[in-house]
Parts: C-alpha cells; structure tokens; sequence
C-alpha cells in the first residue's frame, strides 16, 4: 500500500462516521417533527436561554410544551441513545461555550411554575397533567397547606 493510499483509507474513516452521524440527525429530527407541544432546534446557541448570556451550541434545544410531549421526546432520545439534560430558566447555570452534547430540554406550557396561596406562598410547584389549571392546583394546595 502506498502512503496515498494509507491517507485515503485513514481519512475515509471519519467520512464514515461523519455521515452516519448525519443520517442519525435526520431520523431523530423526522421523528421529533410531528410530535405536538414539541419545537426543535439544532445547533442552537445556548447563550439565548442563561442570564449570563454564555454557552454554545446544544446539538438539539427541544421546547417541550406538554407532558405527553415530554414523554414522546425522552422516547425518542432514549431509543437514539442520546443525553439529555434539563433546563430550567437559565438561572445560576453555566454552559461551556463549546456547547452541549446531546439535547437540552425546555419546560414550558404546562410546566410553568404556579404560586401557591397563603402560609405556602414561597413554595413553587411545576404544574402537570394533574394540575391542568392554576384554579385545581390551587384547591389542592390549599387542603394540603391548612
């Protein structure tokens, strides 16, 4: 073998997975695509969403509006073999300007914290499918906190 064709055959190599990696975003973004209560975004700047306004690209940013979308997502992610990890509203949180490896993955809809009332009223609770109004979370919290 000449050393032309060693460099050939040794840069092919990260071609291959290069491509592979390629072809495995666009299944997982085909299957991220028709879920409801979920927006997609890759290569998405993290700075956007810290107050520090710092940090680089996550590889995919899901906006996750419903629990039944939380649950299509992790799926999904699980099946690809993909990290993930949670962000909040960005607060005391510094992300690497190199970026994130995997998804990162936004609360909102849904999960928008609701103030309890009363004695409770430090306490802050994400609202779920069990709590689909701020009126039902706030019935429930009372009887729980008098």
């Amino acid at each position: 073998m000449t050393d032309i064709q060693k460099l050939e055959t040794r840069n092919s190599k990260p071609e291959t997975h290069s491509r592979r990696l390629t072809m495995q975003k666009v299944d997982i973004l085909a299957a991220l695509k028709p879920v409801d209560g979920l927006k997609v975004k890759t290569a998405e700047p993290l700075a956007r969403y810290t107050t520090m306004k710092i940090g680089g690209p996550a590889d995919y940013f899901l906006d996750v509006d419903s629990g039944a979308a939380l649950v299509a997502a992790l799926r999904l992610l699980s099946a690809h073999r993909i990290p993930f990890c949670l962000l909040g509203k960005g607060n005391n949180v510094l992300v690497s300007d190199r970026g994130v490896r995997g998804a990162v993955l936004r609360l909102g809809g849904e999960f928008t914290p609701i103030p309890s009332p009363g004695s409770c009223a430090r306490r802050r609770a994400a609202a779920t499918p069990a709590w689909s109004s701020p009126k039902a979370y706030r019935a429930a919290s009372a009887a729980r906190c008098s």
